[in-house]
Formats: structure tokens, C-alpha cells, sequence
């Protein structure tokens, strides 16, 4: 809505990989949804042009790039897309280096300044529109539009094997390196056995998803990769009893519903995605070579990720599944936040939080604002 308020008189066009375009689709805040293959883009010179021919036709005003981590495709498609004003951020070098930003900036009418050190994307958003001359209406929460089909959709799934309240498992992250070992899944789910557990992700997830069923002890567990959209998983989570995921689209879906979801975190991009909501439990294992942007010292053992326990995960389950939110669980058993509530939702234990910060005002108020809806 707030690109919305900014150009309340403009047609508003959002240009994403195909893979996500269905999001996209059903925000009624846009008017046109161009999508690209992102593989095509970063192979095939020709469709990368063509691509560009078309977005050019179009006859953009203006081009926007809200992205912290900037990177060759989306500076490929704002720097060429024949704008007039072109919008970015300062962002960081998490995918380019600061040489190919710099040189790129060059071609920007306008960058918006950020903070530096970790925060929170959703505070970034914040801080990127702040720069944009917007007044949020309060923190930006992540958010997901769901049609009537969508929740119809879900509901025949569940309704074909008499399915209700499910833990939604979405073991598989974008990169095969970061998943938890498919052992470790199937022990966790073979310890709730009266809770019906659907197995979701894309396609080429299913044989992953059989591996973790053959693996699992549990009577009423069903493989749904593939036969979903990203919206109709969203729907799907929204009926969960808890949703259990890598940090993947699962986490930030279930966040944007409003469900009670446990994250596998690494130590990739910590503190930067996750949690989004006092509704987020994350698992992790803190190490001293967190923040490596998953340039991982181990080669492909990821241990910030490989090391966590099917305890350390069922403890976070367990917690959330009986309505006691469970902020953090680290490697060494501690918990942080709010745990063990009375059925009159009033807290057992005082907590005093202490937030260390600096030059951050402008993150000071959903700051607060998260730690009071926490307790």
C-alpha cells in the first residue's frame, strides 16, 4: 500500500522471477505482474535482451529497486529498463562488490542511504521507504493476499484425508546445503504421532519429502510437494497447528498469516530474516563464524545447521504447540523470551530486556513495539 500512497495516481507494475509471480498476482495494489526466468536471464544473453526490449515498450516513469542485497539481476533489469528516475539503496556486498556498486550507482537518479551492520529486513523496508518520503502507518509486517480460491484449495486437500489442525513441514531450503539431515525430520515427526503431518515444498522436492516418510514412524503423514501453489501453501498454513520449516518462504509465509512457525536458523544472514513476529521460534546453534553470507569454513557441512538437534527443535515444537511462544533456542538449552504462561495467557517470570544499540532511531519504535507483544 505504500508504493500506493506515494503514486496514488500512477500503474503500478512489479517485475518478479516466475516463481513467486502468484504473490504478486493477488496484491490489489498492483496493476501489471512482468515475471522472468532467472536462470535464462543469467545464461542466455538473447532472452536477457529481448526481456529488455519488452520491459522498455512499457515506458516506465519510474524504476525501483528496494532490494538491500542488490544483485546482477536486478540491477540488469532496473539500470536497463529505460526509467527516467531510477531508485535504489545503498544496500551492502552481499552480492555484488563494492566496486561493481559503486560504478552501478552511476546510473541511479536516486539512492536511498541505509544504516550499516545487521537488521532485520522488515526494519530495512522500513528505512528504505522512510528514505522514500513515507509515513508507515506502524512496523511493516510481512503479509501474504489469499483469494477464496486458494483457501478452497486447501481446504479439499485436508478434507481428502479428513485432515485437521496439521503441523505443516517445509524441510527444504532454496540451497540443498542448508538442509537439516532427512533423519533428523523423520525422528522429529515420528514424536507426534496423533498429529497429522503434511510434508509440503515444489516438485522436484517429493522424492526428498518419500525419503523423509520412509524414514519416519508416523500412521498419518502425506508428501504434498508439488501439488501446491505458494499461496495455496500459505492457505495451508494458516490452518497449521505449528508450521516447521527451514529458513525458507514457509518461515516468512507463516509469519504473514500469523501462525505459530519453528525456523531452522543459520548463521548465514543471522539476526536479518528471522524472527519477524512474536509468533516465530528460531533453533540455533550460535557459532563464532556466524554472519559468513553462507560462505560456510566447513565446505558443504553446514554445521550452524547440521548441528541441531532434534531435541533443540522438538523443545521449540512442543512450545509453540501448546501457545507458550518460545523466542530463541540456542545450542547451549537456553531459552530467551517469555515461556511457561498460565492458561490466563499471564507470565510466571519477570524478564528485564536490555537493547543495545546505536544511531538507530528510526528502529527504536518497532523495536519496542515487538518486545511488548512478546510479553
Amino acid at each position: 500500500p505504500y508504493y500506493r500512497r506515494l503514486y496514488p495516481n500512477a500503474e503500478i507494475a512489479i517485475v518478479v522471477a516466475e516463481g513467486v509471480a502468484g504473490l504478486a498476482e493477488a496484491c490489489p495494489f498492483v496493476d501489471q505482474v512482468i515475471t522472468f526466468d532467472r536462470g535464462k536471464m543469467l545464461s542466455q544473453p538473447h532472452y536477457a535482451a529481448e526481456f529488455v526490449r519488452q520491459l522498455r515498450n512499457e515506458q516506465f516513469d519510474v524504476t525501483i529497486c528496494p532490494a538491500f542485497s542488490r544483485d546482477k539481476v536486478s540491477e540488469f533489469i532496473t539500470i536497463n529498463s529505460g526509467a527516467a528516475e531510477k531508485i535504489t539503496c545503498s544496500g551492502d556486498t552481499a552480492n555484488l562488490p563494492a566496486d561493481v556498486l559503486k560504478a552501478n550507482n552511476l546510473h541511479y537518479t536516486k539512492i536511498v542511504p541505509m544504516s550499516e551492520g545487521m537488521a532485520l529486513e522488515t526494519c530495512r523496508n522500513e528505512e528504505f521507504l522512510n528514505g522514500l518520503g513515507v509515513e508507515l502507518d506502524g512496523p511493516y509486517r510481512p503479509t501474504v493476499w489469499i483469494t477464496q480460491a486458494d483457501k478452497e484449495a486447501a481446504e479439499q486437500l485436508l478434507n481428502h484425508g479428513a485432515i485437521t489442525e496439521p503441523l505443516v513441514v517445509v524441510p527444504f531450503a532454496q540451497q540443498g546445503i542448508r538442509n537439516w539431515p532427512p533423519e533428523n525430520w523423520a525422528k522429529l515427526v515420528s514424536m507426534y504421532p496423533d498429529v497429522p503431518v503434511l510434508i509440503c515444498g515444489i516438485e522436484k522436492d517429493r522424492p526428498a519429502a518419500e525419503a523423509i516418510i520412509s524414514l519416519a514412524n508416523h500412521p498419518n503423514i502425506h508428501n504434498l510437494c508439488g501439488l501446491t501453489t505458494v499461496r495455496q501453501l500459505a492457505a495451508l498454513i494458516a490452518r497449521s497447528s505449528v508450521c516447521i520449516s527451514s529458513e525458507s518462504a514457509a518461515a516468512h509465509l507463516a509469519a504473514a498469516v500469523n501462525r505459530p512457525h519453528v525456523v531452522l536458523v543459520g548463521g548465514g544472514h543471522f539476526g536479518r530474516f528471522m524472527p519477524y513476529c512474536p509468533q516465530t521460534a528460531i533453533v540455533h546453534n550460535k557459532m563464532d563464524c556466524y554472519n559468513c553470507n553462507w560462505q560456510c569454513r566447513y565446505g558443504r557441512d553446514i554445521r550452524c545447521i547440521s548441528s541441531l538437534s532434534v531435541d533443540m527443535v522438538k523443545r521449540a515444537v512442543d512450545q509453540a504447540h501448546g501457545g507458550a511462544w518460545l523466542l530463541s533456542v540456542s545450542g547451549g538449552g537456553n531459552t530467551v523470551g517469555p515461556h511457561d504462561k498460565d492458561i490466563t495467557g499471564t507470565s510466571n517470570f519477570l524478564a528485564s530486556a536490555i537493547v543495545s544499540t546505536c544511531n538507530s532511531e528510526r528502529f527504536i519504535r518497532g523495536c519496542l513495539e515487538d518486545l511488548e507483544n512478546q510479553t
